[in-house]
């Protein structure tokens, strides 16, 4: 799995969601193409934009991470904590005609792993974070937040 995560910056995902949305800040998350074998990171709002078709056809799994997560780290942390998670999934994945669509399918062991997947990431295990004081920090200069954190 080619891993196309790189910012230089901690505070690079951390981006305002649309007006009057929430939370106030966007979403982030971790997208997994299994059929292109890659993995990035993203900010994106589900409610507004829908979900993307080949993610829609499995070919392709986002899952949520953790608000303050660090970006500069994020490539790094993946590699060491979750790359060998993901590359057992992948051999679990193949793609087939639905007589519609090309769609992915995932073996049931594949199905189990990606459950823990999930639920790792979105509890931030193994994910290096910006320290609370900058997160906050990060929030009110990019006017996520007010000075009474609403």
């Amino acid at each position: 799995m080619e891993i196309g995560i790189d910012y230089k910056n901690e505070d690079a995902l951390i981006k305002n969601n649309y007006q009057g949305q929430n939370p106030k800040q966007m979403p982030i998350y971790l997208v997994v193409d299994w059929e292109d074998a890659t993995i990035t990171a993203e900010t994106r709002n589900y409610q507004i934009g829908g979900t993307p078709a080949r993610q829609w056809h499995q070919l392709v799994s986002a899952y949520q991470l953790p608000a303050d997560v660090d970006a500069a780290n994020l490539a790094s942390d993946i590699k060491t904590e979750y790359l060998p998670l993901i590359e057992k999934i992948r051999s679990g994945f193949e793609t087939k005609w639905d007589g519609n669509n090309r769609v992915g399918r995932f073996t049931e062991d594949a199905r189990q792993e990606m459950w823990k997947l999930k639920e790792c990431l979105a509890n931030g295990v193994g994910l290096s974070t910006i320290y609370e004081e900058k997160y906050t920090e990060y929030l009110l200069d990019k006017e996520i937040i007010d000075e009474d954190g609403n």
